[in-house]
């Protein structure tokens, strides 16, 4: 099975960049919504597989999370046994990645698994409302949380930066959200900071932003 992502690549590089999918498919350069095609038929060589909670194959189309096996997949890490059986079990790296396959076999990589919002029992993942907020002309950068809400579990909450373009309101970005998404993914706080958290390589920091939210 060849793998490839963005370009026409050779079967060894694409043998590489399955190993370091199994270490994380953003290690491989690839981003939140981008797409990882899977060419020909399985073999022994390569799987990959989208589960759910238990383990079990999910239909094409179902978002679960991403796990890998094959030749080139890590067998564990060094010194590190409990890291180790958490993420390889029965043979499977557990990328923790969530994504899904569609009817032609095509991989597409949603979010973090641990960064998934359960809202009402409806699953919200971060990155798909992020991806929303950014494309308004008024938002210079942006993070979606869960945070803990009595009546549904969690709820949806937004921090936003606003570029120099002019003001906004959480309102008017609501609007621009609900036009694009379900309406159990709007957020329902929108707050607005100066600044995100990043770390050097510039990824928000969420950990940070929940923690100073609940307390």
């Amino acid at each position: 099975m060849t793998i490839c992502g963005g370009r026409v690549r050779s079967v060894g590089e694409s043998a590489e960049r399955v190993a370091r999918l199994a270490a994380g498919l953003r290690g491989l350069g690839v981003r939140r919504g981008d797409r990882v095609a899977v060419l020909g038929p399985n073999s022994d060589q390569y799987h990959v597989r989208v589960v759910g909670p238990g383990g079990t194959a999910l239909p094409t189309g179902a978002v679960g999370e991403v796990i890998v096996r094959g030749g080139h997949v890590m067998s564990g890490y060094w010194g590190r046994p409990e890291e180790t059986a958490a993420a390889v079990r029965d043979g499977w790296m557990h990328t923790g990645d969530a994504g899904y396959l569609d009817g032609r076999g095509y991989l597409f990589i949603v979010d973090r698994i641990k960064d998934m919002i359960i809202s009402g029992g409806e699953n919200v993942f971060p990155a798909e409302v992020e991806a929303v907020l950014a494309q308004h002309p008024r938002v210079a950068m942006c993070a979606v949380i869960g945070l803990p809400d009595d009546r549904w579990g969690e709820r949806v909450h937004a921090v936003v930066v606003p570029s120099d373009t002019g003001r906004t309101d959480a309102d008017e970005l609501r609007g621009h959200c609900l036009e694009r998404l379900a309406r159990y993914k709007i957020p329902r706080d929108i707050e607005f900071v100066t600044e995100l958290p990043v770390s050097a390589a510039g990824k928000v920091l969420k950990r940070p932003l929940r923690q100073q939210r609940v307390r």
